[in-house]
């Protein structure tokens, strides 16, 4: 039987280095210092990774999203920084920006790109060159994470100083499946005593890169603490993988003052090796 489940996440590549500097017809080099002549439009945290995103828009782009436009016009550009948030030492309860990240590019050109819906997605490391995954893989991930908001042209990002109302969460389909079903190296990541395992079914599976296991976890952790079950993200080509379990059904643990339940991930990198983690996820009031 399916369910649904609710998951929200934004797309998201690993910097590395390598010769190219141009990705799906976007040059690095056009939009050097776009940080200093654009508007920013908002601002994004992410709490798993502890990164600091500042979005900002080139005037084509600043207009429409004033004016609340429903679809944005050819040579609109949204453009991201993302930096890693360290404390600041002489504020020791803030967090500031620190190293730059990553920097990503959202380009309207409804001929050009119009494999996904009229936006064109570049992704390139903090000195603007493009990371050694797959380009197509990159670009479909980005294109999927951002088919979760439709209603406001694919563009997650809104104004400062306009009043919107918040997306709804996307729903993502989950089925149970047996642990014997599931590929050699992902199966022998499962304990045993999880028989059966929930796994999420998206148009996400068909092109996955780091980032989309990365940005899973959190909506994959929410979903096994409440059902107490294994839940496993798999790509179709049954290589990348992201899982999260309960370690412990009977223990209860404290996330920053809320009752929760302990959990482990699991995640598949790039060279082959796992990522494994445990963590506290707080039960929802």
């Amino acid at each position: 039987m399916i369910k649904r489940a609710t998951l929200l996440i934004a797309c998201l590549v690993l910097p590395a280095s390598t010769l190219a500097t141009e990705m799906n017809g976007i040059r690095y080099a056009d939009y050097v210092g776009f940080e200093t002549k654009w508007k920013l439009v908002t601002t994004r945290y992410r709490t798993d990774n502890r990164e600091l995103r500042f979005v900002y828009a080139n005037p084509i782009a600043a207009k429409a999203i004033e004016a609340g436009a429903k679809v944005y016009p050819k040579g609109a550009v949204f453009a991201k920084i993302a930096y890693l948030a360290q404390p600041d030492p002489a504020f020791e309860s803030s967090l500031g920006p620190s190293q730059t990240r990553r920097i990503q590019l959202m380009v309207k050109d409804p001929q050009k790109y119009k494999e996904h819906r009229g936006w064109g997605y570049a992704l390139f490391t903090h000195d603007g060159k493009v990371n050694p995954e797959p380009e197509k893989d990159q670009v479909n991930a980005c294109s999927a994470c951002h088919d979760l908001v439709p209603e406001r042209d694919y563009v997650f990002s809104q104004s400062f100083n306009r009043h919107t109302a918040p997306a709804q969460l996307f729903q993502f389909d989950h089925v149970e499946v047996e642990r014997s079903i599931l590929p050699a190296e992902l199966r022998g990541q499962v304990p045993e005593t999880f028989s059966k395992l929930l796994m999420i079914k998206s148009q996400l599976t068909k092109s996955v890169f780091q980032g989309t296991l990365d940005e899973l976890k959190p909506g994959l952790a929410r979903l096994a603490a409440t059902e107490k079950k294994a839940v496993v993200f798999l790509s179709d080509d049954k290589k990348k993988f992201s899982l999260v379990f309960p370690e412990d059904l009977t223990t209860d643990c404290d996330d920053e003052g809320a009752k929760g339940i302990s959990l482990v991930s699991v995640t598949s990198l790039l060279d082959g090796r796992v990522n494994k983690a445990q963590f506290c996820q707080a039960l929802a009031r």
